[in-house]
């Protein structure tokens, strides 16, 4: 499973969900972040087909394993064509990730999962 997420409101109708299942605050906040810029500079109320991206959050490390590589296959994207990969919220046992992949330059996918 996954969540494709457009803007900011998304977001915030999952806050409590996420919470509830442990997702670090450091994860919730840059989901906000993203959403705000991409609010900001595509649109809230764009459609589906507009330019800006989405966010894909993956809740669990088996979701991004099972589910990523068929939403990259979907957009024609090469895996390992990301701009950038980063650890948001290391711990001992495990990590959540950003990662940021370009269709264009207005069009972006950013994935967060669970490592």
């Amino acid at each position: 499973m996954y969540y494709r997420i457009k803007n900011r409101f998304e977001v915030d109708l999952l806050r409590d969900v996420l919470l509830k299942n442990d997702v670090p605050i450091i994860v919730l906040e840059r989901m906000c972040e993203i959403t705000d810029i991409l609010d900001s500079n595509y649109g809230s109320e764009r459609s589906s087909t507009a330019m800006g991206g989405y966010l894909f959050f993956f809740p669990t490390e088996e979701d991004y394993i099972n589910t990523a590589p068929i939403v990259l296959q979907n957009y024609n994207i090469d895996s390992t064509l990301y701009e950038y990969d980063d650890v948001l919220a290391p711990t001992e046992n495990m990590s959540w990730r950003e990662k940021l992949y370009l269709l264009s330059s207005d069009d972006s996918l950013i994935f967060m999962y669970k490592q």
